[in-house]
């Protein structure tokens, strides 16, 4: 290989979204270039002897691992292709060489679901630019990353490492605001501060190059000798500190979010910023969207005047500006395909009667969508891959959805009295959710894949049955007043619906 020169091949996925595999030939000449890569950092300290890479995508860190001599070498990898082109594929598995490392084992699993779940103890784990284009694009995979950058999922990571293992992750960075950066360093201290740390800064070391930050979180706090060796690092590759003991961080934000006390303190000092760098937590895992509604005009104003500033930022007002258009054209759809063709249904109605059942018929219609979405979402995280969650709790609601309705003919709720009742049960049942679901959860994740179907399903069945007395109970009570408008009650049932199927399909 010419001096320089890198031999390497796109894998282009979720669009335009990719990966890069580089060719190693068995020789570690081949792969010198990656002693010069920032996300390498915590490979110079000494004593790693064990590391897990969460995202095998192209190989890279696989490789990186193995340059700098770590015997054993893990890697788990959420997409399945990835791990078939360097095993099975002929070709890219000779291109890549990954298979002919030695003590390498590679698992085709989620990596919060497999950390959660093994007994293996690492001196390194390393997580690098993991993220895709995948929730832009239709398909389970559109709840695949959230779960990596929550409090509780660094929690499963951190818990894996030896007492000296150290924790590497690596983020886009902008020199002209920390977004990606700054949320990734408030996640950093709260896991710290979560596992029993009252001061954060002698755990952590983060360095810059360019528009790549990288955080170097010790389980230990770092030893005279260990902050030598990476700042001697730093210096001889031209890289900056932006992060580190002994050194005044080059942010005031970022120097009063390390120095928080306790959690609480560090999301009030981050909702101060511009964006919205608060800790992510699998009761809100979106760590990619930091983009507050209230903020977007002066979050405009500065993306217009620093040419830089972009990024994650510039992506979450492309995907606003989408949401907001796609929710204007289904209004529009709704209006005139059922709206306007049913009004004839409810002209002639006593307007109570159209009043309150347009009111009822749109709230549980909505109320079931949201119950859905954060059932989908927070069971793709427990579940450990986003398929098991449509595949078990989609259907399962469903289907508890039909046999409630279908027993609403022989449980006749239609009254005053057993509707209240009825509507209590529901709400008591979803509010209490968020109380108890989470410790369930933590206390199963590490559980085989049947127990934790077998709680999905003791979770979702019940809730479904209740919410299939809603529609018919609600048809009936209309009934009795009028049955004339019961085509607009059923067209004004839809438009949550549709917009259910939008959501998943966008």
């Amino acid at each position: 290989m010419p001096s320089g020169l890198v031999t390497q091949a796109v894998l282009n996925i979720d669009g335009l979204a990719g990966t890069f595999m580089y060719h190693y030939d068995g020789t570690r000449e081949s792969l010198e270039f990656l002693r010069y890569d920032l996300v390498n950092l915590a490979y110079n300290l000494p004593g790693i002897h064990s590391a897990a890479i969460i995202g095998v995508g192209g190989g890279r860190d696989l490789l990186s691992a193995h340059l700098f001599g770590v015997p054993e070498i893990i890697g788990v990898e959420l997409n399945p292709i990835f791990v078939d082109l360097h095993t099975k594929h002929p070709f890219y598995r000779a291109y890549s060489g990954v298979t002919a490392l030695p003590n390498l084992k590679l698992y085709v699993d989620d990596a919060r679901s497999w950390f959660a779940s093994t007994d293996e103890k690492f001196d390194l784990i390393q997580m690098s630019m993991i993220d895709t284009w995948a929730a832009t694009g239709a398909g389970a995979f559109s709840l695949s990353e959230n779960g990596l950058y929550t409090l509780e999922g660094w929690r499963a990571f951190i818990k894996t490492l030896n007492d000296k293992g150290v924790f590497t992750v690596s983020r886009w960075y902008s020199p002209s605001d920390v977004n990606e950066t700054g949320r990734m360093i408030g996640l950093a201290t709260a896991a710290l501060l979560d596992s029993g740390v009252s001061d954060a800064r002698p755990y952590m070391v983060v360095a810059h190059a360019n528009n790549i930050a990288t955080l170097v979180l010790s389980k230990s706090a770092f030893t005279e000798e260990q902050l030598k060796i990476l700042n001697d690092e730093i210096e001889r590759l031209g890289f900056r500190v932006l992060l580190a003991p002994g050194q005044p961080p080059q942010s005031p934000l970022l120097a009063g979010m390390i120095a928080s006390k306790d959690i609480d303190s560090l999301n009030e000092l981050a909702s101060a910023a511009l964006l919205d760098l608060s800790v992510p937590t699998d009761n809100r895992p979106f760590f990619f969207n930091q983009l507050r509604f209230s903020s977007i005009p002066q979050t405009v104003t500065q993306l217009a005047k620093a040419g830089e500033f972009g990024g994650v930022i510039r992506g979450n007002l492309i995907a606003s500006a989408a949401l907001i258009m796609i929710l204007f054209i289904s209004i529009i759809a709704v209006i005139s395909t059922i709206i306007l063709p049913l009004r004839v249904a409810a002209k002639n109605c006593p307007k109570p009667l159209i009043v309150f059942g347009t009111a009822y018929f749109s709230l549980i219609g909505m109320g079931f969508m949201f119950a859905e979405i954060s059932l989908l979402q927070y069971f793709s995280i427990y579940l450990g891959h986003p398929i098991y969650s449509l595949g078990v709790c989609l259907f399962a609601l469903i289907l508890a959805t039909g046999l409630g309705s279908l027993a609403s003919s022989r449980l006749d709720i239609a009254s005053s009295r057993a509707v209240v009742l009825w509507g209590l049960i529901v709400v008591t049942y979803l509010l209490s959710l968020q109380h108890w679901l989470t410790d369930v959860f933590h206390a199963t994740t590490a559980r085989g894949l049947p127990v934790r179907i077998s709680i999905s399903l003791a979770v979702v069945v019940p809730l479904g049955f209740l919410l299939g007395f809603a529609f018919p109970t609600g048809m009936k009570l209309v009934e009795v007043v009028d049955e004339e408008p019961t085509p607009w009650f059923w067209g004004i049932n839809a438009p949550p619906a549709c917009w259910r199927r939008c959501w998943r399909s966008c």
